[in-house]
């Protein structure tokens, strides 16, 4: 069985805000764990107000991508 590993540094660009208060959030560590078909990889993230959580990277990249808003014209 293979054993969780750090395999990145922290991300200090990602810029996220908590989804429990709002404040701003850090990334404190990187890491995979096993899945299937392949490794999926993990950040640690806490808020300055004290809430922890360990997201899939995937998921945050994609909820930070900004998506340019479409100009209606009249």
């Amino acid at each position: 069985m293979r054993e969780n590993t750090t395999t990145h540094p922290p991300t200090p660009d990602l810029e996220l805000d908590c989804p429990t208060c709002g404040t701003p959030m850090e990334v404190i560590d990187r890491f995979t764990l096993p899945g299937v078909p392949d490794d999926v990889e993990h950040l640690k993230v806490r808020c300055i107000v004290g809430h922890w959580f360990t997201p899939t990277t995937e998921s945050l990249v994609k909820a930070t991508v900004t998506v340019p808003a479409r100009v209606i014209s009249e």
